[in-house]
């Protein structure tokens, strides 16, 4: 992994990672509260709620109340937007000889899973 020690990736990609990860989340917070539409974490409790033992879920809201859990989820959004910027990155300087753009190869697995999330 010496692409990762490389301040050439690091600066661009921790840049680019923070700067969309928290555009998303404003973005995601605004719709929200304008429009009434789920978050990514309401999706997502949506899908895996139903499989948690309702025991284990109370336990879990005794523990740890309801709100910081929902901080904290918005800080491991934006700490996974950061690290993925630096992986875009990566993948961008690995392909060399090609355009330095976001190619189909790319952009087709994202968009399957952004169509068949709601099945």
């Amino acid at each position: 992994m010496r692409l990762i020690k490389n301040r050439e990736v690091l600066v661009p990609g921790i840049a680019a990672g923070f700067i969309a990860s928290t555009l998303a989340i404003i973005v995601m917070l605004v719709l929200r509260f304008l429009l009434g539409t789920p978050t990514v974490p309401e999706l997502l409790a949506g899908r895996t709620l139903p499989y948690i033992p309702a025991t284990l879920i109370v336990r879990l809201l005794v523990t740890f109340g309801k709100i910081p859990p929902l901080g904290m989820t918005l800080l491991g959004q934006w700490a996974f937007g950061t690290l993925l910027g630096i992986l875009f990155v990566v993948v961008l300087r690995r392909s060399r000889g090609e355009a330095k753009s976001v190619s189909a190869e790319t952009t087709r697995p994202v968009a399957l899973v952004a169509i068949a999330w709601p099945w």
